[in-house]
């Protein structure tokens, strides 16, 4: 309920402070005296976007600070949800810096709009006579329907178990589209791979099959220096061996007087064993050199295939064909395991919608239930309302797949003339029976809807005389429930409401100022004889107005 309302700098209200009370509230005033001011300074602190023309004094900051009493109306789970601090007594601030820059505040901690959007939708509905056009809309008499039915916290399940399906649904199509556009791949890498596998190679390979080549395409002339030099090593004629033996006898000799050469017969008989070696070694790979054409038809085949995907996927060396392979095997593992995720959401995404077509049932059975009822109140509403012959329906089926709204789709029917079939209702009710219909589905909502506060905006528009009363009557009825306020230009309403705001215009410094201020017992008398005198004052006038508050 909201209990408190300061205005400062704001088109033409200066400074202003007013209190609410709970009950049925008229706001009355002259035409142009300001009474939208009022709604647009309430609209920026239920998430209404800026305007820097709004902002009266340019060199000074524009602020709309609404106190509300929320206790038993907006659960702590929303506060605590957003980092909020929670109080029974929440006040919402919004700031318009001279700069254009606007900046809100719930409990003095900064929100984003749609933050405070969320929490205003709660707090207060505003009907103005530009939203009838909302009658119109298919969606909007669904919300309507649950706010009769009291089916709008089962709707808000509903409504996050949707979004989740469809955050699941999207994912889904992310996921085939990527495994599409993969699976065009899956032969192609499949082939690749199969190819390095057959080719079955092993790291270092091409460097060894060149050494290969190389030795097999020289063989006969690394074979003959090989069993030339061998034989040289080896043969008796020239005795290496034996002549190094003898020189290390001869230096032997000559040790014990000449100490200087004393390591050098060691050195020489060790170069006599490594030349023994060495001829050895010679003589082995001189064996091991093979002479033949066949092996080296078979290695240079075994080459060109490797070179042949060497050069294919542009790399040098046989080890970076087996990283390729391990690539090649890693992006089919990876469609794989796509696959596997997506058989995995798809079983989710059955789940999910699953329980929201539980759901979906369950809201379609409670809404359907309710249908009879809100024809028939709003049928009695309207007659009272000088439309005796009017009939309200409610047409409803359901559609065969879910969507946002669940699986309901329902349009409001109307006749104002008896006899007449009735037909949709924007396309046949004039301006002010839309009026009257919406009045009437809000007095009925207000029964069940936990919406602590309901404004509206001359939608009395059109309305006299008994009709007046009427409506009237169920305004009064509407505040037993909720905080009503009504912004109307009727002496009707306004000698019916519990608390009168007036809202007016003066003069102050050469500059046009709004006021609003709570008007007492005689000040109400004062101003219902205006409005039923045409902004004249009368005695008569003034004895009427006195016992239109007596009869309240």
């Amino acid at each position: 309920m909201l209990t408190h309302l300061s205005i400062r700098n704001f088109i033409l209200i200066r400074e202003l402070e007013m209190d609410f009370h709970d009950g049925f509230t008229v706001i009355t005033g002259e035409t142009g005296a300001g009474k939208s001011i009022f709604l647009g300074a309430l609209g920026l602190i239920l998430g209404e976007r800026a305007d820097i023309a709004s902002v009266s004094d340019p060199s000074s900051k524009c602020v709309v600070e609404g106190t509300f009493n929320i206790q038993n109306v907006i659960e702590p789970a929303f506060f605590e949800e957003h980092e909020l601090d929670y109080e029974d007594v929440c006040i919402i601030r919004r700031e318009i810096l001279p700069q254009g820059k606007s900046r809100a505040f719930v409990n003095d901690t900064p929100v984003g709009l749609h933050i405070l959007k969320q929490l205003s939708e709660k707090l207060i509905d505003v009907h103005s006579q530009h939203s009838t056009y909302l009658l119109a809309h298919s969606a909007f008499h669904l919300s309507l329907l649950d706010a009769a039915a009291g089916t709008n916290n089962l709707y808000n399940t509903y409504l996050k178990n949707w979004e989740v399906y469809r955050k699941t649904q999207s994912t889904l199509e992310e996921l085939k589209s990527e495994l599409s556009k993969k699976e065009k791949d899956i032969d192609y890498y499949s082939f690749l791979l199969a190819e390095i596998d057959e080719l079955n190679t092993y790291s270092g390979e091409n460097e060894e099959l060149e050494h290969q080549i190389l030795v097999l395409q020289h063989s006969e002339k690394i074979k003959s220096v090989l069993s030339e030099v061998s034989g040289q090593l080896k043969n008796d004629d020239n005795d290496i061996h034996g002549r190094l033996i003898h020189l290390v006898s001869l230096l032997n000799t000559i040790t014990s007087v000449f100490p200087d050469i004393s390591d050098i017969p060691e050195r020489l008989r060790s170069a006599a064993i490594e030349l023994d070696d060495i001829a050895s070694e010679i003589s082995s790979l001189e064996s091991s050199v093979l002479s033949d054409p066949s092996m080296l038809f078979t290695v240079e085949n075994r080459m060109n295939n490797i070179q042949r995907l060497l050069h294919k996927h542009k790399v040098v060396h046989s080890s970076e064909l087996l990283s390729l392979k391990e690539d090649f095997a890693q992006k089919l593992n990876d469609i794989e395991i796509s696959n596997d995720a997506i058989i995995s959401l798809e079983k989710q995404s059955e789940h999910e919608y699953s329980e929201l077509q539980t759901l979906a049932e369950e809201l379609s059975y409670q809404r359907q239930q309710i249908i009879p009822q809100l024809e028939k109140k709003i049928t009695e509403i309207l007659s009272t309302l000088a439309m005796p012959h009017a009939v309200f329906n409610v047409s409803h089926f359901q559609e065969n797949l879910l969507s946002a709204r669940g699986l309901d789709k329902v349009s409001f029917l109307f006749s104002s003339n008896k006899g007449e079939e009735p037909q949709e209702l924007s396309k046949v009710a004039s301006g002010g029976e839309m009026s009257r219909v919406m009045l009437a589905l809000k007095s009925v909502i207000a029964e069940s809807s936990m919406l602590p506060t309901l404004i509206f905006d001359e939608i009395d528009s059109g309305i006299s005389g008994e009709t007046a009363k009427k409506m009237a009557g169920i305004f009064t009825e509407m505040g037993k429930k909720i905080q009503l306020i009504v912004i109307s230009h009727l002496p009707q309403i306004a000698a019916k409401a519990q608390s009168h705001m007036l809202v007016s215009k003066r003069i102050e410094n050469n500059a046009t100022i709004t006021t609003m201020a709570l008007l007492e017992n005689n000040q109400r008398a004062v101003e219902i004889s205006k409005m039923l005198g045409g902004d004249k004052y009368s005695d008569a006038a003034y004895n009427t107005a006195l016992e239109m508050l007596n009869e309240s």
